[in-house]
């Protein structure tokens, strides 16, 4: 139900971005709406191309020369 929340405010975003670019609450919406991405993401574990799995994946799969 969230991430189908989600996808109608990323619509609902670009309709404004493309009818007035230049509305002044049009930044803190679209990071608002970057925020709850990722909070998502961390929550379900679902890649939703907010950036926090890819980084945490890809720090995790860093591997460290054997100790001596």
């Amino acid at each position: 139900k969230a991430l189908s929340s989600l996808t109608t405010l990323k619509e609902k975003l670009l309709k404004v971005n493309t009818v007035n670019p230049k509305y002044p609450g049009s930044k803190s919406l679209e990071k608002k709406h970057e925020k709850l991405v990722k909070d998502l993401e961390r929550r379900t574990g679902k890649d939703l191309g907010g950036g926090t799995l890819t980084a945490a994946g890809a720090s995790s799969q860093t591997k460290l020369p054997p100790q001596t």
